[in-house]
């Protein structure tokens, strides 16, 4: 098993889609936290014009917006950004790795030394090992993105500066939990279907595509027994939870719009890991299932 993990490590390392999602979910991290700057800049530049009432709103919004990305809610917000445009990437990349050996048609001959269970194994946990590299780099990232904004604000604008709330540990242990998972379910989603249709493009737009499709198909179902087993309502329902933003007065979650309710923690989070755990033994017993020629 470790000897096809590091080899699976070693191919998908010298493959151009890791790094390329890399660099893409860096530049998305870095334009999260330059674009609030450059939002302060236009609300300050609108307080020469605004009435006199509006004036202190204008503020309000742009000091509210200076504290979600001071360095104190840096862990907060910037898994908050993962959690939302992350598991796009993961669904990308676990649709490559259950689909490229089929692309490549070298399946038969991996198989003729290895067995299929280990080569299934190995890649699930390349792809963990991916999401915690990716949630990792996000919070260096992420930390270093919100000391530079905020000493830009700073300088620009001193009486503006939020100093947001900095979250206990045991709240940032649980976002963590939450930006591991959450993008692992969709990436595992995309690698069952890239196995079950031996079609990597099937994985990744059946898995971008199904999670959109379920959102919508709730809205109709909210209020019944079926709507609260749903395994994307699940998953959206552990953001709120994590990325609550309670230090602003009437703020928004972190969530998706088109959901007409959430699921209470308890039902969300073990549900979360239940269908995790399915959609990696439905993927081994597919593939075991498979012939290969």
């Amino acid at each position: 098993m470790k000897d096809i993990l590091q080899r699976e490590l070693i191919k998908y390392l010298y493959a151009p889609l890791p790094w390329v999602l890399l660099a893409l979910w860096i530049l998305i991290l870095l334009w999260a936290y330059f674009d609030p700057f450059a939002h302060i800049r236009h609300l300050v530049a609108r307080f020469v014009l605004a009435p006199q009432g509006i004036v202190p709103l204008l503020k309000r919004e742009a000091q509210q917006i200076a504290a979600v990305v001071s360095p104190r809610m840096a862990t907060n917000y910037s898994l908050a950004v993962w959690s939302v445009a992350g598991p796009h990437l993961m669904v990308i990349t676990g649709a490559y790795l259950g689909g490229s050996e089929y692309s490549w048609r070298t399946l038969p001959a991996i198989l003729t030394h290895t067995r299929r269970r280990d080569l299934i194994g190995a890649k699930l946990v390349l792809l963990t090992l991916y999401t915690l590299v990716l949630v990792c780099i996000t919070l260096v990232i992420g930390l270093a993105a919100a000391w530079y904004t905020t000493s830009k604000i700073q300088q620009s604008y001193p009486d503006l500066l939020g100093q947001g709330v900095t979250s206990p540990w045991e709240k940032i242990l649980f976002q963590i939990l939450v930006a591991v998972i959450g993008p692992l379910l969709w990436g595992v989603l995309g690698f069952f279907i890239a196995i079950t249709s031996r079609r990597t493009l099937a994985g990744v737009l059946t898995g971008i595509g199904y999670p959109y499709f379920e959102c919508m198909v709730a809205r109709y179902l909210a209020g019944s027994a079926v709507y609260n087993w749903l395994p994307v309502v699940a998953q959206l329902s552990l953001l709120p939870a994590a990325f609550d933003y309670d230090y602003i007065e009437g703020a928004g979650v972190v969530g998706a719009p088109l959901l007409p309710c959430f699921l209470d923690i308890q039902r969300a989070l073990p549900l979360t890991l239940i269908c995790l755990i399915l959609l990696i033994f439905a993927s081994l017993k597919v593939f075991q299932s498979q012939d290969v020629r």
